[in-house]
């Protein structure tokens, strides 16, 4: 799975987009690269970033013989929702 461009019609109101630059804010890194992302608020109004990711090939064979995902989050452990949604969705409150 890779993090993708969000569409312009798949942002919400009350979501604004940004761009997340990796750790050093250097957007052109050569190992971790920048993601698009929508940020709004979330249950009880905290700040939650969202970002959209597409499967690559292969993964869909991959979780159908392990059924395992693995969410590796830089700088610490934060709460986090993965939401599978139909295209012109968001993710639902987290």
């Amino acid at each position: 799975m890779r993090p993708v461009p969000i569409p312009d019609d798949a942002v919400w109101d009350g979501g604004v987009r940004r761009v997340i630059a990796p750790p050093g804010g250097d957007l052109t890194h050569p190992d971790i690269a920048p993601v698009d992302a929508i940020i709004d608020r979330g249950l009880g109004g905290v700040a939650r970033v969202n970002i959209l990711v597409q499967l690559e090939p292969g993964d869909l064979e991959t979780l159908q013989q392990t059924g395992h995902l693995w969410l590796s989050v830089l700088g610490g452990i934060h709460p986090f929702a993965l939401t599978a949604a139909p295209p012109a969705n968001h993710a639902e409150e987290a």
